[in-house]
């Protein structure tokens, strides 16, 4: 309810047009599921959670 409220007052009294709102919309989203979608930081910083690191036996040739 509350998008649809945002986009109707930068429409009617901002006077932008629909395309314009849609793709700032677009670009709102992409940003919001990138950053929503993130790991904490402390599992990026190595925290491996107590398990070996896994080594390459093979030889390269």
């Amino acid at each position: 309810m509350t998008k649809s409220l945002v986009g109707f007052i930068l429409v009617v009294y901002l006077k932008l047009p629909v395309i314009a709102v849609a793709v700032l919309a677009g670009v709102i989203g992409y940003f919001y599921t990138m950053l929503s979608n993130q790991t904490p930081q402390a599992a990026a910083a190595g925290d491996s959670g107590g398990a070996a690191p896994i080594e390459d036996d093979e030889e390269d040739f």
